[in-house]
């Protein structure tokens, strides 16, 4: 009431107000009934309140309305728009959470006015609670890190989200964590999985403790100073070069030195191999030109060997062995497995696969000499999907892929033996007789076109009459004896040629009976070893021919010249 006698607007939100008496025409005074409307929803009763912003050291004092969750006001979202603009306050909310909020501050106060719409202002108030609840659910805050060793940077993060704080370090120092505190007495607090909970801008100092000290490692620096003593007065080292390493050699570290001194070690290192580096011949560190021509006192020599390729590379001393790029895998037409790069191993393991496999990979950086390796392949199943090919009648059954790996095509035996043949009954294709063998077709019942013949014996020949001719075929008779009655030099049963004649005289006319030519020639008696020359046979036969009749009374002839 107060406020509307100093000349204010007074905005009264409520349900089923009741105002009485004559208020509103007796000069101002605002008389009123109104249980909906208190200072604190807690305490109905209280004439004053005091609210608690989500931000600690926030708070607003302000009338509520008692329905509403939360109990915000046009006023507390303002404030998120004023704190958000205000580079002061640290605060960094969600820009499209702002936005909306603003848009909603704008909409509430062109109602506020209109008695129609009060009754929506609560509705309105609700929904600006939920963008002012999502604005602070979504705001981002800042973690800045102070550190005395190495730098570490903020980390911006929404609010309730873990993350993992980063370490420092500080040379000879034990980093010991995070503290709120410039003093360093209170630690951060991480959750059950080691990390901090964002919940507002916020500052983390590092704590370290001094680190006792050790003796410092003289390994690296021990090394370079051998080579250096293998150097020292060589005449053929230039004389610039000769006298840093003179110098060098002829003043060493101390052997005093401690852990957190390493860094003086250290130097001496990289100025020592800044001198190497312009006196030796070495692959991979360019410029070795105004060098020594016997380099063999301060590097040395690896040789790789793998598959059909041989590479030597000359190593200085201390640097450590590059090995080369080489073929990770490779496959052979015909081989069961595809071969995969596995490890270096000495040159002098057996080459064979037990041997190979059972030996241990040379730690290149441990090598200190003259040293040749070879690439060991590893063999390992082709990839892919295998094809069956059945068995068949002459071949055995098949497994072929194609290794998605390599690409080689590959082909092996499967489980199942060639099946063989398994012929049928078979059938006659040519009859067989005594002209002729025949021929018998056999098919195999597991593929029809593997097929076989058999030859069916030729039949003997039959000569019942004795005519020296076959009564089957009608062709003269094997091994016939030839006859030539009619004297053509042919046989009379095969057309054959017969050769020279011969005469025969049955009935003894002295006239041949197949030709009818005399009969001249000689004849042998066979009761005498007389031969007898004669011209044609004698009339009165042989018998009374003078010579025999004389020794013999019966005579015969036997053969004929």
């Amino acid at each position: 009431a107060q406020a509307a006698q100093d000349g204010n607007t007074v905005l009264v939100i409520e349900k089923n107000a009741e105002i009485g008496g004559n208020t509103l025409v007796s000069g101002g005074q605002y008389q009123s009934v109104m249980p909906y409307l208190v200072w604190d929803p807690a305490d109905p009763d209280a004439e004053t309140g005091v609210y608690t912003f989500p931000r600690a050291n926030d708070t607003i004092t302000a009338l509520y309305v008692k329905d509403l969750t939360g109990n915000q006001t046009i006023a507390d979202a303002q404030g998120i728009i004023n704190d958000n603009n205000d580079p002061t306050t640290g605060d960094d909310y969600d820009p499209t959470y702002i936005e909306q909020i603003e848009d909603l501050i704008d909409a509430i106060n062109a109602i506020k006015d209109d008695p129609a719409k009060l009754n929506e202002v609560e509705e309105k108030l609700t929904e600006l609670q939920g963008k002012v609840d999502q604005a602070d659910a979504n705001k981002v805050y800042k973690i800045t890190f102070v550190t005395e060793g190495s730098a570490v940077e903020a980390i911006s993060a929404k609010v309730n989200t873990a993350v993992a704080l980063p370490a420092s370090a500080l040379a000879g120092s034990t980093f010991n964590g995070w503290f709120t505190d410039e003093a360093r007495a209170t630690a951060v607090t991480l959750n059950a999985e080691g990390k901090y909970v964002v919940t507002g801008n916020v500052t983390l100092y590092a704590k370290f403790t001094t680190t006792v000290s050790g003796p410092a490692d003289y390994t690296e620096y021990d090394a370079l100073y051998a080579i250096l003593g293998t150097l020292k007065d060589n005449d053929k080292i230039l004389p610039e070069l000769l006298e840093q390493i003179n110098e060098k050699y002829d003043n060493p570290l101390g052997r005093d030195l401690t852990a957190d001194q390493q860094q003086t070690i250290d130097d001496e290192v990289a100025a020592i191999r800044a001198i190497l580096d312009q006196i030796l011949y070495s692959d991979g560190h360019g410029g070795y030109t105004n060098a020594i021509q016997d380099s063999a006192l301060i590097h040395f020599n690896v040789t790789f060997n793998w598959l059909s390729t041989t590479l030597t590379k000359t190593v200085v001393k201390g640097e450590g062995v590059i090995a080369p790029n080489v073929t990770q895998m490779y496959g052979v037409n015909g081989h069961e497995k595809h071969y995969v790069f596995d490890k270096w191993i000495s040159n002098t393991v057996p080459a064979n696969e037990e041997a190979e496999l059972a030996a241990p990979a040379v730690n290149l950086n441990a090598i200190t000499e003259d040293t040749v390796v070879r690439g060991y392949y590893r063999a390992e199943d082709h990839t892919g999907t295998w094809t069956l090919h059945p068995a068949t009648c002459e071949q055995a059954s098949q497994l072929e892929i194609t290794c998605t790996t390599c690409g080689v095509h590959f082909t092996k035996n499967g489980e199942q033996g060639a099946l063989g043949h398994d012929w049928d009954d078979g059938r006659v294709i040519t009859e067989g007789n005594c002209a002729h063998p025949g021929v018998m077709l056999y098919t195999c019942k597991h593929d029809a076109s593997h097929t076989k013949n058999e030859v069916i014996p030729q039949t003997a020949h039959v000569d019942a009459n004795r005519d020296e001719i076959c009564d089957v075929c009608h062709n003269p008779m094997p091994g016939h004896q030839h006859t030539d009655w009619n004297g053509d030099e042919k046989c009379d049963v095969c057309g054959g040629k017969t050769g020279v004649h011969q005469h025969v005289d049955d009935n003894r006319d002295g006239v041949c009976d197949g030709c009818g030519r005399n009969m001249d020639g000689s004849f042998r008696c066979n009761l005498c070893p007389f031969w007898e020359q004669y011209r044609g046979i004698p009339v009165a036969g042989w018998f009374l021919t003078a010579f025999h009749f004389f020794y013999h009374l019966i005579c015969q002839i036997v053969s004929w010249r």
